[in-house]
């Protein structure tokens, strides 16, 4: 997000990048400064800490790429430098920096104004709806992961078979559920499970019925451009046959 600064205009995507860096920015702090965090979530918490780290480096990498080599200068200096040192999966004191985004992210939101980012998300409404589950779908699958391992702990200290029994298994099971997939290898046993499991089987259904329509929309909107372009082309080929006969008719 080195050229933020110059954003006058945010599409949805670009929204959901910066509710990447605000994720990326929590969940750093939660795993290197607060004591109260268990082993195990603290363990996980830093492997998404290092994929986040991993694919905001690559969004880097990839903005970069696309400049011209004139513009790579301006873009680092100051803020792409600081962006890529937060960036690093292996340096965890380098996290700091990631602060610098959050401050941009808000610099760039005041600027830009609320009217004209519901503006942009209403003119743009299958890709607004899209991002906007992914954006809902992270939180959803990390917090009904942390409260199913809660919930679930009675049934995993029985030794039931495909007890949730860490973070870890109850994000991979949230997030089997939530994409309707159902692996199977893990289950909750309690009622609240189940209430939850049903929640976001629901959730999942509808996610993917937003999904499969935006995919649709690209393909029409695909067929609607060549049929635009088609029409151009022929309103030219009348226009050149009228000046033809425009000029045999005052010859």
């Amino acid at each position: 997000m080195g050229d933020l600064e110059e954003v006058n205009e945010i599409t949805p995507y670009q929204l959901f990048l910066m509710f990447l860096n605000i994720v990326a920015v929590v969940v750093a702090l939660l795993t290197f400064s607060f004591d109260q965090i268990s082993a195990d979530v603290r363990g996980f918490l830093i492997k998404v800490d290092t994929l986040l780290s991993v694919l905001l480096l690559a969004e880097f990498g990839w903005r970069f790429y696309q400049l011209e080599p004139d513009e790579r200068k301006s873009f680092l200096l100051p803020w792409g430098i600081i962006d890529f040192l937060g960036c690093f999966p292996a340096y965890p004191l380098l996290r700091i920096f990631r602060i610098a985004r959050i401050v941009r992210v808000i610099q760039v939101l005041r600027r830009v104004g609320l009217k004209q980012i519901l503006k942009t998300l209403k003119k743009q409404v299958a890709e607004s709806t899209l991002w906007l589950m992914v954006t809902l779908t992270i939180p959803l699958v990390l917090i009904s992961g942390w409260w199913i391992s809660r919930v679930e702990s009675e049934s995993c200290n029985e030794g039931v078979s495909g007890a949730i029994c860490s973070f870890g298994d109850g994000v991979w099971w949230a997030f089997v559920t939530v994409t309707t997939v159902g692996y199977g290898d893990r289950f909750p046993a309690s009622n609240s499970g189940r209430l939850l499991a049903g929640i976001l089987m629901t959730i999942g259904v509808g996610f993917f019925g937003i999904l499969t329509s935006y995919l649709a929309t690209i393909f029409v909107r695909q067929d609607d451009d060549d049929v635009e372009a088609e029409l151009r082309a022929v309103r030219e080929e009348l226009a050149e046959i009228k000046a033809l006969l425009k000029e045999r008719d005052e010859g």
